[in-house]
């Protein structure tokens, strides 16, 4: 695509993201109306929303540039750095122990985030001569709304379990729940960081060639990447959690570790589910990406339903029915199109480019 067209589309996004944020913080200037009072994160929070949204993009657009390093390290800032030295400057000054700081910090290094990949970007993408095509951004805005309702039902299979627990049971049991998926969502984030995000971007050119020998070549290397990943974060996760349980010192930790094995292969999966999910993205097979992760969040809430009220083991057992639905599906629709030749327009519900960018 050449460097007119890329700049052009970036400038589209961004229109479409200023018109949403207006939006956003005008609805949240409601409460202010109602009740003339203004909470004091208020202040903090539409900035610190923004600039994080932003950096988040910026990571997307440098990783299908093809700019892995530059997009990790986007995502180190935004993420890991500013937790890091919350949790020291709280340890070296008492007087810092308060929410500003938190708040200060994370956009501070949320705004360095934005500025590192508006720099990359623009290395990449010279801002002359743009033009926006309106009606461009009006028929990606009817593409993106279903994909928007998917993304959401794939985040609310990672929420509705904690939800269900907490009906059911006391806090403790949903704090070490929590503290256990988070630990298991180490997979996925290897996997992405270590894989997709470096991989990918040969995928999907790839697809779009002539040659089906080099496609077949780079899928094959993608796949098998994947699996070896997420079979080494599974390996780092069964050392390492025992020793880290023990550091804790907590018994109920111990006791409910089957919890955590079974969110582990949970997550495994949701990491394999990336496979099928991005050679169907690459496809432009938009419709079957959707309807998996119906299927999916239908299957989340069904057993949650029926086996929340049995304690932390059913909420994760709930939570690894949802994922393997979520990647037989995926499965099922890659194998329907492997007959398709890469390199061809498939037919689906949007281009490639325009679809789920990433299934979270």
């Amino acid at each position: 695509m050449p460097t007119e067209e890329r700049g052009a589309l970036i400038a589209e996004q961004g229109r479409v993201y200023l018109a949403t944020y207006v939006v956003a913080m005008l609805l949240g200037l409601l409460p202010w109306f109602f009740w003339q009072k203004t909470p004091q994160a208020y202040y903090w929070l539409w900035p610190i929303l923004i600039v994080d949204h932003l950096s988040l993009e910026g990571y997307h657009l440098l990783i299908a540039l093809s700019r892995p390093v530059l997009a990790n390290t986007v995502i180190f800032l935004r993420n890991g750095c500013w937790g890091i030295l919350v949790a020291l400057g709280m340890v070296l000054g008492p007087g810092l122990r308060n929410l500003n700081f938190v708040w200060a910090i994370w956009l501070f290094w949320s705004s360095a985030a934005v500025l590192l990949g508006a720099w990359g970007i623009r290395r990449e993408i010279p801002a002359k001569n743009i033009r926006v095509n309106w009606q461009r951004i009006r028929q990606g805005l009817r593409i993106a709304l279903p994909l928007l309702m998917a993304t959401l039902l794939t985040q609310g299979i990672f929420s509705i379990d904690r939800y269900f627990l907490d009906f059911y049971h006391a806090r403790e049991i949903v704090g070490v729940y929590t503290f256990f998926i988070g630990m298991a969502n180490f997979i996925y984030v290897v996997v992405d960081a270590g894989v997709v995000t470096i991989q990918y971007p040969a995928l999907l050119s790839a697809f779009h060639l002539p040659d089906k020998a080099l496609y077949r070549e780079k899928s094959r290397r993608y796949w098998r990447s994947m699996v070896a990943a997420t079979l080494v974060a599974v390996m780092l996760l069964a050392i390492g959690i025992y020793p880290m349980l023990l550091l804790i010192g907590r018994s109920i930790y111990i006791a409910q570790i089957a919890v955590f094995g079974v969110l582990c292969a949970a997550f495994a999966l949701y990491a394999l589910s990336l496979i099928p999910h991005y050679h169907l993205y690459a496809a432009g097979l938009d419709r079957p990406i959707m309807f998996s992760t119906v299927a999916a969040a239908l299957v989340a809430l069904l057993l949650n339903i029926f086996l929340a009220p049995t304690g932390a083991m059913g909420v994760a057992v709930a939570v690894l029915g949802a994922l393997a639905t979520l990647l037989s599906a995926k499965a099922i629709f890659w194998l329907r199109s492997v007959n398709n030749c890469p390199g061809e327009k498939q037919v689906g519900e949007g281009e490639a480019g325009n679809g789920v960018a990433s299934p979270s």
